[in-house]
């Protein structure tokens, strides 16, 4: 050993090696654990999606969407048949911002709905696909009655042309 060698160099490096090997396994439980409030989060909105009024309902369909919760797809789909208009607009927007390909089907029947905003919101969320099977639909909702509908599509079909 050189007479300038440090004699504590290996207890500072073991001493570091070890702080850096616990931070990592804090931040794994941190990161478990915002997960698993994230999952907790997003069931409790999905059962949101059954409650009482057409508002709470619509309010769990828009959360899941900005939470972009990919497992809460087949309960958004459910929500485009629900009662309330509004429900279904919430849901047709959530599903858009998701983007999971099994809503393209159930989203291009929202294009029939009887609800300008129904289908207002389906037309939009259709542009978020990358996807040949929207195309078609979005071309035939530029024949709707609304003019806000057709906007939509039109705004839809840039997107798709973009992407």
């Amino acid at each position: 050993m050189s007479q300038n060698a440090d004699p504590h160099q290996n207890e500072r490096t073991f001493t570091v090696a070890l702080v850096l090997l616990l931070v990592a396994f804090i931040g794994t439980i941190i990161v478990s654990y915002l997960y698993s409030v994230s999952r907790y989060n997003a069931k409790r909105s999905i059962n949101g999606l059954q409650k009482a009024t057409p508002e709470a309902r619509a309010q769990a369909a828009k959360r899941l969407g900005e939470n972009q919760e990919g497992f809460a797809v087949r309960a958004l789909i459910e929500a485009l048949t629900d009662d309330a208009p509004m429900v279904r607009a919430s849901a047709a927007t959530a599903l858009g911002q998701i983007g999971d390909k099994d809503a393209i089907g159930p989203l291009v029947k929202s294009l029939s709905d009887e609800n300008t905003h129904v289908r207002k919101n389906a037309a939009g969320a259709l542009g978020n696909f990358d996807d040949p099977r929207t195309v078609d639909p979005l071309i035939r909702a530029l024949k709707d009655n609304e003019a806000i509908v057709r906007l939509v599509a039109i705004d839809s079909m840039v997107k798709l042309k973009d992407t």
